[in-house]
């Protein structure tokens, strides 16, 4: 498919971008960050820039976010879920709720269309990090979000996004 970038050029700056284990300290400082998932990375779409909240697919979601929790039953299909403190990539605290919207995805981020407008999010050319910790200090659950832009034009092929993402 032409509208995708399934270059080599691309999947190599791709697999050399280095994603740290934890949020970085520019989110929050490390000292407040307990257990934390692995991170899940998600090229943004046109349907997460102009939609209302942002979906990660229940996949990743599933592997590296609900082993954190104590219960799954904390996110419930249909229903609202638990507030969430989320930390933008700047540090600046947004609080939000997240709950499931089908078996396929995770609403994970309500007033997405302002944190878009805030950090100026593009659709293609921005990537975002998610990870999912619990607070050192309030043991609540807390969600981070970092964004890398990289000079992109088109989506990723389904191809560099499983090699890269793997989810």
């Amino acid at each position: 498919m032409e509208s995708e970038d399934n270059s080599e050029e691309t999947l190599e700056l791709l697999r050399r971008w280095n994603i740290p284990a934890i949020p970085p300290e520019k989110i929050i400082e490390s000292r407040l960050v307990g257990a934390c998932s692995r991170p899940i990375r998600k090229q943004l779409t046109e349907s997460d820039i102009n939609g209302e909240e942002l979906m990660l697919a229940m996949s990743p979601v599933k592997k590296k976010f609900l082993p954190l929790l104590e219960e799954e039953s904390e996110i419930h299909q249909g229903q609202r879920g638990k507030t969430v403190s989320l930390y933008g990539p700047y540090g600046k605290l947004h609080d939000t709720e997240t709950w499931m919207i089908n078996r396929d995805s995770l609403d994970s981020i309500t007033g997405w269309r302002k944190f878009v407008g805030e950090y100026e999010l593009k659709e293609n050319c921005d990537f975002i990090t998610v990870w999912m910790f619990i607070h050192e200090e309030t043991h609540e659950f807390c969600l981070a979000i970092d964004r890398t832009r990289i000079s992109l034009q088109k989506q990723l092929s389904q191809r560099i996004s499983k090699a890269v993402f793997g989810d």
